[in-house]
């Protein structure tokens, strides 16, 4: 991911992250929150687009998800269950922030 977005590759990027989810969800194995998240999918990748100005969300993004990826690897559950309910509130408080910021500008410009 970090690649993909160095070289602007936003089509990659937008793959990656579906990838990312997908492992996940096929790990948990868990039909009820897969299904959940079939319903949102299309807003979760939406929100995957790069942005101007979101520049250090996506990075904090892409770093958890090196540190998620390690604590599967090293297969500590406890770990991992923390740090994806973390990742989970922040991403949609990074990206509130982010919009209201986005509207407190256009506000200006008017």
């Amino acid at each position: 991911m970090r690649v993909a977005l160095q070289s602007g590759d936003r089509t990659e990027y937008r793959a990656l992250d579906a990838e990312f989810h997908d492992v996940i969800l096929s790990y948990g194995k868990n039909p009820w929150l897969t299904a959940a998240y079939n319903l949102i999918a299309t807003k979760i990748e939406a929100l995957a687009h790069p942005r101007p100005g979101f520049r250090q969300c996506r990075q904090q993004f892409i770093e958890t998800r090196a540190r998620l990826y390690g604590l599967i690897e090293s297969g500590d559950v406890e770990q991992f269950c923390k740090l994806l309910r973390l990742h989970i509130d922040n991403t949609g408080n990074d990206y509130l922030k982010w919009m209201t910021s986005q509207n407190a500008e256009a506000a200006e410009i008017s």
